[in-house]
């Protein structure tokens, strides 16, 4: 009898914990969610790190569970530890593709993993309560898919995770073609927030790096850099204080080599042809530190 109350016990005592378990996991619309931390470093144009923050971001794994899992276990593995923003536009930013070498250029990572379906509505997969507005976290489409059909053209992803700043992001990121898996937090703010960095929410610190897409040089140029994937080249755009726009090859502005002419047809036509494949490199270094699950 001792023996059975023991078992019973024992029984008892373990489907209390895993209740407790279960019950401690975040639920929100419907699903539940893991919290991930991101440790950002804005650096100077020097190349010293100016500023270091913390970014906090939700993972829904109900709704996009292959991708959410997938995601973790990168995070677990160190992957998106000292990756850097690639991409930065005024209503979304995106990481995880690339390193900064010791060079100052894009390095692309060595990716070993196996290619994950998209998870979205013309993929067949629906509930997803998530939608493209301020905050969202999107994976971003592999655009080398080979596949050819509506439904599954640009079916798979890697590891590259693009944040929205803006709901104005949904012309670019339809939420039936992307995969919307997360959100950064909006919620985390302090009441000071509005004089001190620091105590924004995660989300204004994100979208805040948005001044750095383009920089004003010495001779009132506005000058944005691009970062072609699929020759690893760079292209500098500047426009001079007429307005008027010129282009060359290279991370900086080179008025001998400026496209003109044939050239700049060319340039114009390979740039429409490709811009999925058109980085805009911000113009100070800004990486992704750390990534871990809280």
């Amino acid at each position: 009898m001792k023996k059975l109350f023991v078992s019973l016990l024992t029984v008892i005592i373990a489907a209390a914990c895993t209740f407790s378990f279960v019950g401690c996991d975040t639920v929100k619309l419907g699903s539940k969610v893991e919290k991930i931390k991101l440790v950002v470093e804005v650096y100077d144009a020097s190349g010293s790190v100016k500023t270091t923050t913390d970014v906090y971001m939700e993972l829904y794994l109900n709704f996009a569970p292959t991708s959410t899992a997938h995601i973790i276990k990168l995070i677990n593995e160190g992957y998106y530890n000292g990756t850097c923003i690639s991409n930065i536009n005024s209503n979304w930013l995106e990481f995880g593709g690339y390193k900064y070498d010791t060079d100052g250029n894009f390095a692309k990572l060595d990716y070993k993993y196996d290619k994950i379906e998209g998870e979205f509505a013309n993929a067949g997969l629906s509930g997803n309560r998530l939608s493209v507005t301020k905050g969202a976290v999107i994976f971003k489409h592999d655009y080398s898919d080979s596949a050819q059909t509506e439904v599954s053209k640009y079916n798979t992803a890697e590891s590259t995770m693009i944040v929205c700043f803006s709901s104005s992001a949904a012309t670019t990121f339809d939420a039936k073609s992307y995969c919307i898996l997360g959100l950064i937090l909006s919620d985390d703010a302090d009441k000071d927030a509005d004089t001190d960095f620091e105590k924004k929410s995660s989300i204004d610190k994100l979208s805040s790096l948005t001044e750095y897409k383009e920089l004003k040089d010495a001779d009132d140029n506005t000058v944005v850099t691009y970062y072609y994937e699929k020759d690893s080249k760079y292209y500098t755009k500047w426009t001079d204080e007429e307005g008027a726009a010129h282009y060359c090859e290279g991370a900086s502005i080179d008025t001998a080599n400026e496209f003109t002419g044939k050239a700049l047809e060319e340039y114009n036509e390979l740039f429409e042809d490709n811009k999925n494949y058109f980085l805009v490199v911000p113009a100070v270094k800004l990486v992704v530190k750390s990534a871990s699950v809280c």
